[in-house]
């Protein structure tokens, strides 16, 4: 068996997930150790993929390949070792009913309920650190209506959204495989969107 390794240098722009910011369902959740959609887009084409063919993704990751299969009507299946890819792919992918959603985001912001916080962040250093009380008192709230939502697959789509507040309302940013410490003005973020 032979290995052929060819350069590509055409694809090196495509590698950044920051193409796909703004492009409806890819840009749900920002995965940085993802890649764009033009990039599976080209791959696609580079194999000569056509509709009813099949893509196996063994690190499915922000769900990218997978996604871009389905919008070009080619079967795939994915899976990796970490949970929250799977669930940020799964939801991805899903066919989500527009007014459903619509319908549970009315209830969920006339939901005036008091929810007792029985439920705290983890008790590690940097979490404690992340949120100011006023921040986190919201976002727990958030959570528990979230958590409420009867239909698991609007939940995982709700949830998703909250995951994807969170580092714009915390002290803390990704670098790399970590999270660190920033002087933020919270004044100007505010969780109270439900």
């Amino acid at each position: 068996m032979s290995i052929n390794i060819v350069e590509k240098p055409e694809f090196g722009p495509l590698i950044s997930p920051q193409r796909n910011q703004y492009i409806p369902i890819h840009n749900w959740y920002t995965f940085k150790h993802g890649y764009s959609r033009d990039l599976a887009i080209h791959l696609i084409a580079n194999f000569n993929l056509l509709k009813g063919s099949w893509v196996l993704d063994p690190f499915c990751g922000g769900g990218t390949t997978l996604l871009t299969c389905k919008e070009l009507g080619i079967n795939s299946r994915g899976f990796d070792i970490l949970p929250f890819s799977v669930f940020l792919t799964n939801v991805k992918i899903e066919d989500f009913d527009d007014k459903e959603l619509m319908r549970q985001l009315e209830l969920l912001k006339r939901d005036k309920k008091n929810y007792s916080y029985e439920t705290a962040l983890p008790d590690i250093p940097i979490v404690r650190k992340a949120f100011q009380p006023d921040v986190e008192k919201e976002l727990l709230s958030i959570k528990h209506k979230v958590e409420s939502i009867d239909d698991s697959k609007i939940g995982a789509f709700f949830n998703l959204g909250f995951l994807g507040i969170l580092e714009s309302v915390s002290n803390t940013s990704k670098t790399g495989g970590f999270l660190r410490l920033v002087n933020r003005v919270m004044s100007q973020f505010s969780c109270k969107s439900y």
